[in-house]
C-alpha cells in the first residue's frame, strides 16, 4: 500500500497543471511506510523509514517529521531506544 500511495503522491505532482498534491495521500504513504517498517528486514525498513521522512518533509508536517525521525533513530541505535542511559 505504501508504494501505491507514494506513486499517487508523485504522479499528482508530475501530471497536475497546478502542481497540487493530495495531502491525505501523502499521509497515507507515510503511515503505510511506518507500518511496513515494523514488518520488514533491516534494509527494507530503513528504506521505508527514509522514504516516510522524505514525504513527511514534503508535507511540511512537523508532527510526522518528529515521529519518523524517532523511528529512524531508534532503528539505527536500538540499544539507546531500549535503555535510557545518562552520559555518552
Amino acid at each position: 500500500m505504501a508504494r501505491y500511495a507514494d506513486l499517487l503522491w508523485n504522479l499528482a505532482y508530475l501530471y497536475s497543471d497546478d502542481k497540487k498534491r493530495d495531502f491525505a495521500v501523502g499521509r497515507i504513504a507515510v503511515d503505510s511506510y511506518l507500518e511496513s517498517a515494523k514488518l520488514s528486514s533491516d534494509i527494507d525498513a530503513s528504506f521505508a523509514l527514509e522514504r516516510a521522512f522524505e514525504i513527511a518533509a514534503e508535507l511540511n508536517a512537523p508532527n510526522l517529521i518528529d515521529l519518523v525521525s524517532e523511528r529512524l533513530l531508534a532503528r539505527r541505535n536500538p540499544l539507546k531506544s531500549r535503555h535510557s542511559t545518562s552520559g555518552p
